[in-house]
């Protein structure tokens, strides 16, 4: 028997085709900021040797290598948490598709049945932003969690047990429900927990109705 839910957000609350069309140009716009505390020439040095750190656009994919970049260079001063800070304070521009938005009353009737949980890629305030857009309300969830991509786990895997011990589940009464196999559904099968793909917003409400009720 399920009793805790946990959802990703992006592409699983809301989707479409062209959703994320306004986040390449913006992350290149302003990549040079994730890695403010490096001088002109070091930040040259970084372009030169890692030809990939300019074609990283996901928030995991630029995780990953600015983790590569200081695990090879000690001696630079770079963190993940300049990147984490610079979401925070800049929130990205979703391109909406109001028919590929889930019905926030099924949410909400899902979170009065069920212990549920938000854990997201996203930061803090684009998390509330878009949870309001679409309707959808924080107080609903048990929790809505920003991933911070600790350097001794980038994955959602962590957040996924500290909630499986607070609740005091087994991994066989949780579900974690997501459009990504890799962000959202791997870290949950690592910990024998349930896990529901969802390739569209629309189709959220009936796998997730139909998966309830087998």
């Amino acid at each position: 028997m399920i009793r805790v839910i946990i959802f990703d957000f992006d592409g699983t609350f809301y989707s479409g085709k062209h959703i994320f069309d306004n986040i390449e140009p913006k992350v290149n716009k302003n990549r040079r900021k994730f890695l403010p505390r490096l001088t002109d020439d070091e930040y040259a040095f970084v372009t030169k040797n890692y030809p990939e750190w300019e074609d990283c656009i996901a928030g995991r994919d630029i995780v990953d290598c600015i983790y590569k970049i200081k695990d090879e260079n000690p001696e630079l001063d770079i963190s993940t948490k300049d990147f984490w800070k610079w979401q925070q304070d800049n929130d990205y521009q979703i391109i909406f598709d109001d028919n590929e938005i889930v019905e926030e009353e099924f949410i909400k009737t899902v979170c009065k049945k069920y212990h549920s949980y938000i854990v997201s890629n996203s930061s803090p305030s684009h998390l509330q932003r878009y949870m309001n857009r679409i309707g959808v309300e924080e107080e609903w969830f048990k929790e809505v969690i920003s991933n911070h991509f600790e350097e001794y786990d980038k994955t959602k895997k962590h957040y996924y047990k500290d909630i499986m011990k607070n609740e005091g589940v087994k991994a066989e009464e949780v579900l974690v429900v997501g459009d990504s196999e890799i962000a959202d559904l791997q870290p949950a099968k690592l910990l024998n927990m349930n896990v529901l793909f969802i390739s569209s917003a629309k189709e959220l409400k009936e796998s997730l109705e139909y998966f309830l009720e087998k």
